[in-house]
């Protein structure tokens, strides 16, 4: 059994894109702060806090389940989960160069028309 839980899912996000900075050596002062100041924001989100997480046994839902049953709702508004996602992705893009990227299995796409700093917008 394993409990699935979204304040979990996103701790561990964080934890895994400190530990690809630190392997990586990106990981200075500035990242490593910033990371650390997401953590606290995300452990003080009430929303995160009281949401409810699931059980799951292995091999008793597929993944096409679960992706039939979410992607109907996955950019729909009141999706807290975006509001915690995308200020995290938008500034990940703002530190990239411009240029060509591949947003592939990650969602809907919705990121691939979003301009960064080079939005006059």
């Amino acid at each position: 059994m394993t409990y699935l839980s979204p304040l979990g899912y996103l701790l561990g996000i964080e934890g895994a894109a400190l530990l690809r900075g630190f392997r990586e050596g990106s990981a200075d002062r500035a990242f490593v702060e910033t990371r650390i100041a997401e953590i606290r924001a995300l452990l003080d989100t009430p929303a995160l806090a009281q949401a409810e997480g699931v059980t799951a046994s292995p091999g008793t839902i597929s993944v096409t389940d679960v992706y039939q049953s979410w992607a109907p709702h996955y950019d729909a508004p009141g999706n807290q989960m975006i509001d915690v996602e995308q200020p995290v992705v938008r500034r990940i893009l703002d530190g990239l160069p411009v240029g060509t990227a591949l947003d592939a299995a990650c969602g809907t796409g919705r990121h691939t028309t979003y301009r960064g700093n080079s939005d006059t917008t």
